[in-house]
């Protein structure tokens, strides 16, 4: 398993929640149906596998997290932060429900090698 993040704080927190799974009564990944029905859309010889649960993304929360890393990066964006802020806001809703997950895999044959993805 590779973990990544852009910040490390994440990354701990991360670590922690799959030290917990082991001890505690949380399910493992292949047990989810979202999980398992994305890995039924591939062949059964992958040579990788990403899948993305999307429907956990805090989508409210998405603008104060976009400001807060254009004020720490000091970069610019090109519309008012105020426009950007309700333009969030007023799509998150869209997002949480049409964007479910997201998940991609490769895979090779004899005749070459293959990748796909999906977007539910």
């Amino acid at each position: 398993m590779l973990l990544a993040a852009p910040q490390i704080e994440t990354l701990r927190e991360a670590i922690g929640r799959l030290g917990q799974a082991r001890g505690g009564t949380s399910t493992s990944l292949a047990g989810e149906t979202g999980f398992q029905r994305a890995r039924a859309r591939f062949p059964e010889n992958l040579g990788g596998l990403s899948y993305f649960d999307l429907s956990r993304i805090p989508w409210e929360n998405f603008a104060e997290v976009f400001e807060t890393a254009l004020k720490r990066t000091g970069q610019t964006f090109p519309v008012s932060l105020d426009t950007a802020r309700d333009w969030i806001k007023t799509i998150s809703p869209v997002l949480h429900r049409y964007l479910h997950a997201w998940s991609s895999g490769s895979w090779k044959d004899a005749h070459g090698l293959y990748f796909d993805a999906y977007l539910e």
